[in-house]
């Protein structure tokens, strides 16, 4: 198994979020999040919260945040049961199945950071589910850059990123065969939920507030024979969002379509 880096956000965070000690997010296990709030827990709450939390496993599910520790077709986090207020203060998750790189602990707590001004929170514990491992606090670095769960390394296609990308670029993927119709419904599918999650604020861009750090589409996503190409507008969020992008259409090569290329520019 490849060595995991733990998780550090680069946000002040107001309330106590505690995490299991690596390995949490990886090798399929159960894990448990659990939400205390100031306030006693209603189905209000609960709604606000799911509704943050809902992006960040959708993001999971599609490979996004496999990083450069687990291969991208292994990538998963599965969400069957909706949360239970297990307590007159406390919500809990569980996530089955999952497996993603450890940094993308980061990307969930500052979902609960924006559900925070509805919602205040005091303490949030992620652990594992059925283990006694022990406890510490989420590490905080206001000079960190970069938290979030990086490429995946070993790229079955080219890669063309204009690193000088701004707030306006355009994605564009080459496939080695015409897109089938149906195909292009799926990928569309996985890439519009990249797309959700990036709009909602997964990828901050410390101090600014998460849900701050955002983009718009520019149009549909269109398919000219083996191309698909995309417009993005108005991007706010950290430019590693564009790494679980890439992520993403690796377990599209492998599971939906092969390709030859992806150039952001």
């Amino acid at each position: 198994m490849a060595v995991q880096v733990k998780p550090v956000t680069p946000y002040s965070i107001p309330f106590s979020v505690s995490i299991q000690q690596p390995p949490l997010l990886v090798g399929k296990a159960g894990v448990l999040l659990r939400v205390s709030l100031k306030n006693t827990a209603n189905q209000n709450s609960m709604d606000n919260l799911n509704s943050l939390v809902t992006p960040f496993v959708m993001l999971a599910s599609i490979g996004a945040l496999c990083g450069d520790t687990v291969n991208p077709v292994d990538s998963d986090l599965i969400m069957t049961d909706n949360p239970k207020i297990i307590t007159p203060h406390t919500i809990e998750w569980i996530f089955n199945e999952c497996n993603m790189d450890e940094r993308a602990l980061v990307i969930l707590v500052h979902f609960l950071l924006t559900a925070h001004d509805e919602d205040p929170i005091t303490e949030v514990a992620i652990v594992r589910q059925n283990s006694m491992g022990k406890l510490a606090p989420l590490a905080s670095d206001p000079k960190m850059f970069d938290p979030y769960p990086p490429i995946w390394p070993d790229l079955p296609f080219a890669l063309d990123i204009n690193k000088d990308f701004y707030e306006n670029f355009t994605v564009i993927a080459t496939f080695k065969q015409n897109i089938k119709q149906d195909d292009a419904a799926t990928i569309e599918g996985e890439l519009l939920t990249w797309a959700t999650a990036v709009a909602m604020g997964a990828y901050g861009v410390a101090p600014v507030s998460p849900e701050r750090c955002s983009m718009l589409l520019d149009e549909s996503i269109l398919v000219f024979d083996n191309e698909i190409e995309w417009g993005i507008i108005r991007f706010r969020g950290h430019p590693s969002a564009i790494h679980g992008l890439i992520n993403a259409f690796v377990v599209i090569h492998h599971n939906i379509a092969p390709m030859l290329e992806v150039i952001v520019e």
